[in-house]
Order: C-alpha cells, then structure tokens, then sequence
C-alpha cells in the first residue's frame, strides 16, 4: 500500500509527493528489532561466559548449558592454591560425595546411589562453587559463584 504524503512547502516543485511504501517500512522495522535483539541476547550470553572470576578455570556443565544429561558431573576447576566446595540448588554437597584433586584443582560431584542427590532433577538447576586460598580459611577468604544450567 502507497501513501501519498505532501511535499513540504518549501518544495520546489510544489505539487510533487512522496511515496512511502507501508509495506516495507514496516518490514524493516520489524526486522531491524529483530537484529537489535538478536545482538542483545548474544552479549547478554557472552557476559554471563565471561563473568567467571578468573580464580575459575572451568565449569561444567558451562554455564547456560540447555541438554544436560540428569547422571552428568558438576565439576569446576580452580587455579592452582585453591580450595572449594561445590552447591546445588542450594544444599552442599558433603565433603565424602565430593571428589577433590588437589594437583588440578578439581572439584566434582557425580549423582549416583547412597548421595544426597541420585539424580540431577530436571529443569533448571544452579550450582555454586565456594572457593578460598588453601593457605586461608573459607570463613575469612571464601568467594563464590553461581551458575545455572538445564538438565533434561
């Protein structure tokens, strides 16, 4: 659909007009909010990635992870002279259900029979790793982070 709008007085032409095609102006409005959210979502997921304190080498599942598997491992891996303790969906995991490898820094949980969860429920759920200076104590130096992720 054309509209026909005025020229403006100052207009040589004076009677001329100017066509706008409806249509298409609405079309790239549409598609120009499009991009402007696709672009928003992408640096919203880009900053929750590189959030992670530095402390924190690696997460797993990643942060934001949509399929994961309900036996899966949480693990995090902390810089070396790092200590930790891993939550989830706001209950710590005991230290006897916790594996810790002091050499790498590891820190994992892996649901199974006899622990506190045998299963990763479904949905969304939120880990935290609690970590502090081996050489300190957690309740002077600890720090925190909280991630989510989806299992299936």
């Amino acid at each position: 659909m054309d509209v026909a709008l005025p020229s403006p007085p100052s207009s040589p032409a004076g009677g001329s007009r100017v066509r706008v095609n409806v249509r298409r102006l609405a079309i790239s409005l549409i598609v120009a909010t499009a991009l402007i959210g696709l672009i928003w979502g992408l640096s919203q997921a880009r900053n929750e990635l590189t959030s992670i304190p530095t402390t924190i080498e690696s997460l797993n599942p990643v942060p934001g992870a949509e399929t994961v598997p309900a036996q899966s491992s949480v693990t995090a891996v902390l810089h070396f002279g790092q200590v930790g303790a891993l939550i989830i969906d706001g209950r710590e995991i005991p230290d006897d259900q916790i594996s810790f490898v002091r050499a790498t820094g590891t820190i994992t949980f892996t649901p199974g029979p006899g622990k506190d969860l045998e299963r990763l429920p479904g949905g969304v759920r939120r880990a935290t790793v609690v970590y502090w200076p081996s050489v300190g104590s957690r309740e002077a130096n600890a720090r925190e982070y909280t991630w989510s992720f989806t299992v299936n």
